[in-house]
């Protein structure tokens, strides 16, 4: 019998071609490598190979579970005077080394973390131990792509209580959404595919679709960056086609329909001769027929409407008056023989063109239409000179607390009209024939006066009822803050202009609404100003509507819809938070907490009235840079432009505002005056499981142990220890020996040596298994941990036959099976080989 060593190694470092060390990331794993030998190692069938001593590098590991009572611990954004939450998570069961057990904790912060622009990052290193650092600050991580959708459509005038329900009405328009993710700085344009086609018996002033809000729209992605955030939606004026002496020019050759009690084909237009303002005539089945474009806003304003109407808000340039004799025009519009009214809906095929269609008559004929027979030239479309009517016509930009505007996942019933942000038209404004009811926190609501002359803006809020949350009937009503007129507030804007609305947030719970206006549609907005703000100091306040409960803050929009179909837009944009409303949200928080610890831990479903006051101040504030690329938008092709927000951004790297943060390790502490971090606001109590017992006692953690740090970790103005000159980055490191409470076994394996059989009960596995190193037969030896065989324990390597092995693998893993990544190189194996 013969027998050798054989000295095994685990290295990070290579040799180059002089014998010099590489660093190699990766090259070995500590706990699987592979030796090569110089001269091959010779084995038979009867050969047998043991572990004699060994040398681990091994890193102290932490058993963390509920039994051990550290496996959970407390942190908050800020003090319950500005209600914030101090959040209870748990590290799930396990065995951890320093690294994992910083990862697990950074990552479950991340988990449970809803707060813009507020994190927690917690990281190892062999020299400072465990570092825990607080950001507060502005990260410059806003995201600009979302995906937006419509989360009410079709409401219409005065909805039945199914339609509130369900969201949609009987409002025949519904917008399309093109989001459009795919520019350098995305946005995404409202479009109104259709416009709704009228009679005298069916336009009202409550039903011209400029004073009725309709289509509500919400991001499905992302709220606002509430801690640095901003979201714009620029509106087109709205426009209509205005005909007149030039429609005759290129008629040669065209041939129209006329359908009435009868269907007539191949008309052609003639020239009128006569003098009562006529545009053109047309005989039709024997009688002459003249027709009459309403060309200009002040003929518009002499005419008497039928149904009541106000000429103001309405597209006079699509009116066609129609009569049998060669007489003055009637000034009463329904007396004339016909009046037709311009359906611009006719732009896919066949119809590809334009038609008008009967407004009101005198006759007993049910309809009257005038149409091109040449549909895919589109002469009448392209005869009308599109016109803007100087308005902007009824539209919204406001935000709701998450729980109220995220689609598919509402707190409650989806079909209850009461959990859902929403708009309801009724009559009962003197101002603009419609009132708008804004179901939300803040919005800003644009709508025509009557006339059709100025635009009413209105700063809404909601107004919670403190007994209910969303869900409850009529838990919310709005407030109108203030009512301010756009000429007042843009004096230098002309119809022409577009006009822009912005909410811009920062520190988390303050809001600045701003209204501006561009030149001519080329979408460079100079010109805003601030119409409302939060800020103490703003001679426009607005009361404390959100907290933290109402994360993720969601943008809500609602366009117009026009006259002109495919032709009215709007373009929505923002700065929008890098927490998706799918993973952080109050209904997943909460739900993390029942599924957590069976109770929901402090966190409700559904967010209360806000109740603190005096919160926003200006705190290191700069103007912010928006970039707007229209790329077709309001004939803007190309040209990408800065817009600039007043106090629109937090300086880089500055502190969003003055706040706490804490994160608590240890509970309770010893101290039972100073446990509950009073003097800086946070929960009176410690959090402890909801157990049925009165006389509980608080939840217990020994976290900071592991962490060798104190139990609380706290920055705040109020706490006499934190100064932040001496620590202006917020961090704490390990100023105590770090506890460990997990030793473990080690199982060595050594594969392509034979075929090495041994079982391992604890997986119910077979593997190769040489050798196994009881935890309790490791010794300290410098740095590392010395193991030495106490008698010998050989085992079979079961060569088929005579073999020269050049290589073999060395995987080392816990006694679970799972690879020992607590070790660390280098990692030494004395074995002996027997050959019999």
């Amino acid at each position: 019998m013969s027998s050798q060593f054989i000295y095994l190694k685990s290295s990070k470092y290579l040799k180059d071609n002089d014998g010099g060390s590489i660093l190699v990331n990766n090259s070995e794993l500590p706990y699987q490598f592979i030796n090569s030998f110089r001269e091959p190692i010779r084995v038979n069938p009867k050969s047998q190979i043991e572990i004699v001593s060994a040398d681990l590098n091994v890193e102290p590991l932490h058993d963390i579970s509920s039994i051990n009572d550290n496996d959970a611990f407390t942190y908050a954004a800020g003090g319950v005077a500005e209600e914030f939450r101090q959040k209870l998570v748990k590290i799930p069961n396990g065995t951890y080394s320093n690294e994992q057990l910083a990862q697990k904790i950074d990552n479950i912060v991340n988990q449970t973390n809803n707060v813009d622009g507020f994190d927690i990052k917690v990281s190892y290193d062999v020299i400072d131990g465990f570092n825990v650092e607080f950001f507060n600050e502005n990260f410059a991580l806003t995201e600009d792509k979302n995906e937006y959708t419509i989360l009410s459509s079709k409401q219409g005038f005065q909805q039945t209580d199914a339609e509130k329900n369900t969201g949609i009405g009987s409002y025949d328009c519904v917008a399309t959404l093109r989001n459009r993710n795919f520019l350098k700085y995305p946005n995404c344009v409202i479009q109104n595919p259709q416009v709704p086609v009228f009679t005298s018996t069916t336009l009202s002033n409550t039903t011209k679709p400029t004073n009725l809000c309709s289509n509500v729209i919400v991001p499905t992605e992302r709220g606002i960056d509430a801690s640095n955030g901003t979201t714009s939606m620029i509106l087109k004026p709205i426009q209509h086609r205005v005909y007149g002496s030039t429609f005759l020019s290129g008629a040669t050759g065209k041939t129209f329909k006329i359908v009435d009690a009868n269907t007539y084909t191949g008309l052609s237009l003639a020239a009128y001769t006569g003098s009562n303002s006529y545009d053109f005539q047309i005989s039709i089945g024997g009688t002459i027929h003249y027709f009459a474009f309403v060309k200009t806003k002040a003929f518009w304003d002499t005419l008497t409407l039928p149904n009541s109407l106000t000429t103001g808000n309405l597209p006079w340039g699509h009116f066609l008056i129609v009569n049998t004799t060669d007489t003055a025009i009637n000034t009463t519009l329904a007396s004339n023989t016909y009046s037709l009214m311009l359906d611009t809906n006719s732009t896919e095929a066949p119809d590809f063109d334009y038609k008008w269609k009967m407004f009101s008559t005198t006759t007993g004929n049910s309809q009257f239409t005038l149409s091109s027979e040449q549909l895919l030239e589109g002469y009448i479309a392209s005869k009308g000179v599109r016109t803007s009517l100087g308005i902007w016509g009824s539209s919204v930009l406001g935000l709701s607390r998450g729980e109220c505007a995220i689609v598919g996942t509402n707190q409650v019933d989806n079909v209850n009209r009461y959990t859902r942000a929403r708009i309801n038209n009724n009559d009962g404004d003197t101002q603009n024939d419609v009132r708008k009811r804004v179901l939300m926190d803040y919005a800003v609501l644009i709508s025509p006066n009557k006339a059709g002359t100025d635009m009413i803006i209105k700063v809404v809020y909601g107004t919670q009822d403190a007994s209910k949350v969303a869900g409850e009937v009529d838990w919310i009503d709005n407030t109108t803050a203030s009512t301010k007129f756009l000429k007042t507030e843009l004096p230098d804007i002309t119809g022409d202009d577009n006009i822009i609305i912005t909410a811009s947030m920062n520190a988390w719970y303050c809001l600045d609404f701003l209204i501006g206006h561009d030149t001519a549609g080329n979408c460079v907005f100079d010109t805003k100003t601030l119409i409302a703000s939060t800020l103490q100091s703003s001679t426009n306040n607005l009361p404390m509507n959100f907290n933290e409960d109402s994360f993720p803050i969601m943008p809500v929009f609602c366009a117009s819809n026009g006259y002109v179909s495919g032709q009215q837009k709007a373009l929505i944009f923002g700065n929008y938070s890098n927490k998706l409303i799918s993973t952080h949200s109050l209904a997943k928080l909460n739900a993390y907490m029942n599924t957590t610890w069976g109770s929901n831990q402090g966190i409700p479903p559904r967010q209360k009235k806000a109740l603190y006051t005096n919160y926003c101040r200006d705190y290191n504030l700069t103007d912010r840079d928006v970039k707007i690329q229209p790329n077709g938008f309001s004939g803007v092709d190309t040209a990408i432009t800065d817009y600039i927000i007043p106090d629109g951004d937090v300086e880089l790297g500055q502190e969003i505002e003055v706040n706490s943060m804490m994160m608590k390790l240890g509970m309770p502490l010893d101290d039972v005056d100073t446990s509950r971090v009073n003097a800086s606001g946070f929960s009176p109590q410690p959090p402890v499981v909801n157990e049925p017992i009165a006389d509980r006692t608080p939840f217990i953690s020994r976290l900071n142990l592991h962490m060798g740090m104190p139990s609380v970790l706290l920055v705040s103005n109020e706490d006499d220890d934190y100064d932040p000159d001496d620590n202006p980055e917020m961090r704490f490191e390990s100023d105590n020996e770090i506890i460990y409470n997990e030793s473990q076994n080690f199982i060595v394996n050594l594969s392509n040596l034979g075929k090495i059989t041994g079982q391992n009960s604890n997986t119910n596995s077979v593997s190769a298994i040489a050798g196994i190193i009881p935890s309790a037969q490791l010794t300290d030896f410098g740095n590392s941990k010395h193991f030495k065989a106490a008698y010998p324990q050989p085992v079979s390597i079961n060569a088929k036959t005579e073999e020269l092995i050049n290589n073999f693998e060395v995987n080392i893993s816990n006694d679970d099976g799972t690879p020992a990544t607590s070790l660390r190189h280098p990692i030494n194996l004395t074995c002996r080989l027997t050959e019999n």
